[in-house]
């Protein structure tokens, strides 16, 4: 597949949640309305990793100039402090199993901010799958 086929970065459903609150939203209630109910709204969440999904993409190209790479999801688990810096990060699910793109994507995530969240809980903790696909 030719080096300028273009990548498109889905960035899916975010999946979010405020801690010490570990548990499920309820039957029926999506992840993104549960946010809302946290000290952080999933529209600044998502307005951030939309302003840096460059970064991602250049991931993705890196690895690629080493070799192919196929399509496929990775899940980031991340933690926002209760200063809106990223204090930890880690690849939770994959299907890509390339460790160099990913370890590119976690230590890209961890240099984020986002707006600090709106009560002394302290941190978020968010999972977002980056999908990638190639055209046919």
């Amino acid at each position: 597949m030719p080096r300028t086929a273009a990548l498109l970065l889905l960035l899916s459903t975010l999946a979010c949640h405020h801690s010490p609150d570990h548990s499920r939203p309820p039957r029926g209630q999506d992840r993104l309305t549960r946010l809302l109910e946290g000290p952080l709204d999933a529209d600044s969440i998502r307005a951030v990793i939309q302003e840096n999904r460059e970064e991602i993409r250049q991931c993705y190209w890196w690895v690629w100039g080493t070799r192919p790479l196929r399509y496929g999801k990775t899940t980031i688990r991340f933690v926002i402090a209760a200063d809106g810096y990223v204090s930890e990060a880690k690849v939770e699910k994959t299907t890509l199993y390339e460790s160099e793109m990913e370890d590119c994507i976690v230590g890209q995530v961890r240099t984020w901010r986002f707006p600090k969240p709106s009560t002394k809980l302290g941190k978020v903790v968010v999972s977002y799958p980056f999908i990638f696909k190639q055209p046919s």
